[in-house]
């Protein structure tokens, strides 16, 4: 997951209770607060502009679909294949519909209550639903993965929810130690969903859980990154820090001493980029347990009028790895900047206040969403080449592609608009449904359902055998793969 950095540390703990001053976040795949408000101030509800060096192709990577699923507000589930056509049907008390990257499947209930009516899968094949007990209405998707975690606001309550396996783990059970305490903004989980990792508070270790297998070890230090089959985790010592890297099976594979890093992201099973505050880039080899000064970004990088960064020298302020681990976005008070696997500076985004990340971006990601409190302006940006994509003023968020680089926004009365690399379509209709890989959305205008092809705009009504009432409406949609 893409999580905030720096990890808590024992003097983010509250004196009295012991318990994690929880950030206010909000849950819609969500909004996640990190450092940051505006880059670009649009001119009217959306401002479409591009970088004008940008070099990118225009495509976005995501998985493909052939199915849509539609729900009624009487609860009928449609099913549709890829021409529109109805081919099963179900009926839930479950409300919303999502696509979480199941093979065959959607996840049905994340719109309702599940800690009281449960969440379920509801199969394309045969629309056949199966039921999912968790024990918390808070859930987090587990960027890039079908996983998703089952939370409480006070960090006693951790649960996995895998929907593929239908099953859920009580996540906190498996660490060390009485009275547990966790975090969920901490969680992370591996590329292919086989491990999860995240840090129990009380004791600072961090649990890694092979999913399968739901069993878990603990490593010691908080949690920094998971990727390329090892943990990499943080310990402080005063002055400084002790990064250790393990394997999953909780085997320490190497260790370093060094400043305490603004931000860090693994590049290999044995290597690490760190930033320092005062923007000092260093490669760390776990393999040789060295550290090695690479690059200083101080003297390129925006800061504050004023600031004299020999004795204000803390110009970053956080980070977060995007674009499979080869990508370290940087922020600070007047910039977002992009540093690639060697700890070469790609480019960085003049900004004039701290900017705040949304949308949980995960270490897969390509593309970043970023803006103010949550009322816009908001600005994409590419992290594989550091340039504004397209910024934008206010609106609802629908969803975004798998990679990030396409967004669906619902404006005021029943416009839509989808925008990303290339890509600028407006939309006279209410847009329920973005696909994974940005191709097409859902759309319902004058009651009619319908798919459409962003790249051509042809549209394709979703047609369903049997008339619904009248008064009943679309209310939810999600593509969906088999």
């Amino acid at each position: 997951m893409g999580t905030p950095w720096p990890p808590p540390s024992a003097d983010e703990l509250d004196d009295a209770s012991g318990a994690y001053r929880q950030p206010n976040f909000l849950l819609r795949r969500a909004v996640v607060g990190i450092l940051v408000v505006a880059l670009v101030a649009g001119g009217i509800w959306f401002a479409f502009g591009r970088d004008g060096d940008d070099e990118s192709t225009g495509s976005t990577a995501g998985r493909g679909w052939n199915h849509v699923v539609l729900q009624r507000s009487d609860g009928t589930l449609t099913i549709h294949d890829g021409e529109g056509q109805e081919i099963a049907t179900a009926e839930t008390d479950l409300v919303g519909v999502t696509d979480v990257g199941l093979d065959g499947a959607v996840l049905l209930g994340l719109g309702g209550d599940p800690a009281t009516d449960g969440l379920g899968v509801l199969a394309l094949e045969d629309g056949s639903i199966t039921e999912l007990e968790v024990g918390s209405d808070q859930l987090r998707a587990l960027a890039g993965t079908p996983l998703l975690v089952a939370h409480d606001a006070t960090g006693t309550a951790l649960e996995l929810v895998d929907p593929g396996r239908g099953t859920t783990l009580d996540l906190l059970a498996l660490a060390d130690g009485d009275e547990p305490l966790s975090d969920v903004t901490t969680v992370r989980a591996s590329d292919d969903a086989a491990y999860v990792a995240f840090n129990e508070l009380r004791n600072f270790e961090t649990v890694v859980v092979d999913v399968a297998a739901g069993t878990g070890v603990t490593v010691p230090g908080s949690l920094v990154d998971l990727g390329f089959g090892r943990v990499l985790t943080m310990t402080n010592r005063g002055a400084t820090v002790l990064l250790d890297v393990s394997d999953t099976a909780g085997e320490r594979i190497g260790t370093v001493e060094t400043e305490r890093p603004a931000a860090i992201m693994l590049v290999s099973a044995s290597r690490a980029i760190a930033v320092s505050a005062a923007g000092v880039v260093s490669s760390i080899d776990f393999s040789e347990e060295s550290v090695d000064e690479v690059t200083q970004l101080a003297t390129v990088l925006p800061v504050p009028p004023g600031t004299d960064v020999t004795t204000d020298p803390e110009i970053v302020l956080g980070g977060i790895g995007l674009t499979g681990h080869t990508r370290l976005a940087l922020f600070g008070e007047r910039f977002v900047a992009f540093v690639d696997e060697a700890g070469a500076l790609v480019r960085s985004v003049d900004v004039p206040a701290q900017v705040q990340v949304f949308l949980d971006p995960g270490p897969a990601q390509r593309c970043l969403a970023v803006g103010q409190d949550g009322s816009g302006p908001y600005t994409l940006l590419d992290a594989e080449t550091g340039v504004i994509v397209t910024s934008f003023d206010d609106g609802a968020l629908v969803g975004d592609s798998d990679d990030g680089c396409v967004v669906a926004f619902q404006g005021s009365g029943s416009r839509g608009v989808v925008a990303g690399l290339d890509l600028d379509r407006r939309l006279e209709a209410t847009v329920r449904a973005l696909s994974a890989d940005g191709s097409a959305v859902v759309q319902v205008a004058t009651g009619v359902a319908s798919i459409v092809d962003l790249a051509s705009g042809e549209e394709t009504e979703l047609v369903a055998e049997d008339e619904p009432a009248t008064g009943v409406r679309v209310v939810a949609a999600a593509f969906g793969t088999r």
